[in-house]
């Protein structure tokens, strides 16, 4: 979804992909460890993360939304 295609623009920007993996390896972590594994020392700079990435991903799918609503033209 961060690569533009003949008919769309990338929905979520190349800069937000780094950080996407990384909630996505915790994802992968939650599943299959023990809470007892996980260390606030390694989930602190993520947990610091949340608000600012939700905002980007809001902002950059809303703008996909506005691309979607131009291409389908008025109702």
């Amino acid at each position: 979804m961060s690569e533009q295609t003949a008919k769309r623009p990338a929905v979520l920007s190349e800069e937000l992909l780094p950080t996407l993996k990384e909630f996505l390896a915790f994802r992968h972590l939650f599943r299959g460890a023990s809470i007892a594994l996980m260390r606030w020392s390694k989930l602190h700079p993520l947990v610091g993360k949340v608000d600012s990435v939700y905002r980007q991903v809001d902002f950059e799918l809303r703008d996909f939304v506005r691309f979607l609503d131009d291409r389908a033209g008025p109702n």
